[in-house]
């Protein structure tokens, strides 16, 4: 899997670009990459997606968006859990900003 941030956010399986959903799905995607490697927790992902007024569902929200990104990825392990936040785990030469 290829995942490009320098420039327009995409996802290449194979030689298929993936359509990563919504703006907010992508935004989410977005923050997870700029953090390779690293957990990014669900309150800095609400506030990513809200700003400073997320939804009293917010956690459930960002929840509900990783779901859905693990299925548009194909993947369930390209995105996973790591204390109270999510990463992406990344191989080397995956992302091209490194």
């Amino acid at each position: 899997m290829k995942f490009g941030i320098l420039g327009p956010l995409t996802v290449w399986r194979d030689a298929d670009q993936l359509e990563l959903g919504t703006p907010k799905a992508r935004v989410l995607l977005a923050v997870l990459l700029c953090q390779a490697g690293r957990a990014v927790s669900e309150d800095q992902l609400a506030e990513a997606l809200w700003g400073d007024a997320p939804p009293k569902s917010a956690t459930k929200n960002v929840q509900t968006y990783v779901h859905r990104l693990r299925r548009r990825l194909g993947d369930p392990a390209r995105v996973v859990r790591q204390g109270s936040g999510y990463l992406v785990p990344l191989v080397r030469d995956e992302l091209d900003a490194a």
